[in-house]
């Protein structure tokens, strides 16, 4: 998706639960502010908090970044991977009551870990085509733990994130989204254990070469239409760094490496999100933590989803 007026990232968080056990604790220790506590309330222990409620943690930090109440928000869209919780009937609407966001339109998004682009691209989206809209959010919250059967690349850690896109200039803005399809390693999750990661040794479908050959085409597809439209090329001075979520491991960052044009391979950074897996968050989590481009500076994001999407991000620095 080209997008040819200014769309702002006004205000980005990532929420990881404490090691503290109340929330109570994680205010008095500095982790939250009040507020944000006020914005979950009753929860106890972190490891009981549903993926809902760490995705408002999330977006109450990233309104607050960008000076916007609740009130303010058009649309939310929710993306997420893992069970959201025994009580929680449609999860973004959930993510929005909680947030206080009450006029909003809620729209839930589930692509594995290309959820969180996916509901990024409907947030801008929705400020291209709807004149009116001046705020969205994209948020992502996947409660993860440690025995979980690893989806991506990394061991699971759960978290939540948000991105607050805004209409107009801004310090960050957003010059393109491209998703391509890769369905070839799709039949690799029909079942729990094929989703293992490849350097536990598993010889499942992931490996077979025409699914990697899939996925590099896919990878090359979608980083040539995103530099395309943000007019850019792959050996562009300007494109000061490529971000991958996961690129600590070795299978997932030789596969995107291999898919890269030539002039990326030596800027590929590794990123916070490789010390564990988010779940749908990954490449929002890259957005909210990593240091942003300078002025006169892009950054390219690249996802890489179970099933599977291939997703490219340019962010440009103002």
């Amino acid at each position: 998706m080209r997008i040819d007026v200014p769309i702002a990232i006004a205000g980005a968080r990532v929420w990881r639960p404490p090691t503290v056990g109340r929330s109570e604790n994680a205010s008095s220790r500095g982790v939250l502010s009040g507020p944000e506590v006020a914005g979950v309330g009753s929860s106890t222990a972190s490891g009981d908090l549903t993926g809902p409620e760490m995705a408002v943690y999330a977006a109450v930090g990233a309104l607050a970044d960008a000076r916007r109440s609740p009130a303010e928000v058009d649309g939310l869209a929710y993306g997420w991977v893992s069970h959201q919780g025994e009580h929680v009937w449609t999860p973004p609407h959930r993510v929005a009551r909680l947030l206080g966001a009450n006029r909003c339109v809620a729209l839930g998004v589930q692509q594995m870990a290309n959820s969180g682009v996916a509901a990024l691209r409907e947030s801008v989206l929705w400020l291209v085509t709807e004149p009116d809209w001046t705020t969205t959010v994209a948020a992502t919250g996947d409660g993860l733990r440690p025995h979980d059967p690893c989806q991506g690349h990394s061991p699971p850690a759960g978290g939540g994130t948000a991105i607050v896109v805004t209409r107009g200039p801004g310090r960050r803005t957003i010059a393109s989204i491209v998703s391509v399809a890769a369905p070839c390693p799709e039949s690799s999750h029909l079942d729990r254990d094929s989703v293992m990661t490849l350097r536990e040794g598993r010889q499942d479908s992931a490996a077979r070469p025409e699914a990697t050959r899939e996925v590099r085409a896919a990878v090359c597809s979608a980083v040539a239409q995103a530099l395309g439209e943000a007019s850019l090329t792959d050996r562009d001075p300007r494109l000061s760094a490529v971000l991958v979520p996961g690129a600590g491991d070795s299978a997932l960052r030789g596969m995107v490496c291999s898919g890269l044009l030539d002039g990326l391979r030596d800027r590929v950074r590794s990123t916070r999100a490789s010390a564990g897996y988010l779940g749908a968050g990954g490449l929002l989590a890259d957005l909210a933590e990593e240091p942003p481009p300078g002025p006169g500076e892009h950054h390219l994001l690249v996802s890489v989803a179970a099933g599977g999407t291939v997703a490219a991000v340019v962010v440009s620095g103002h």
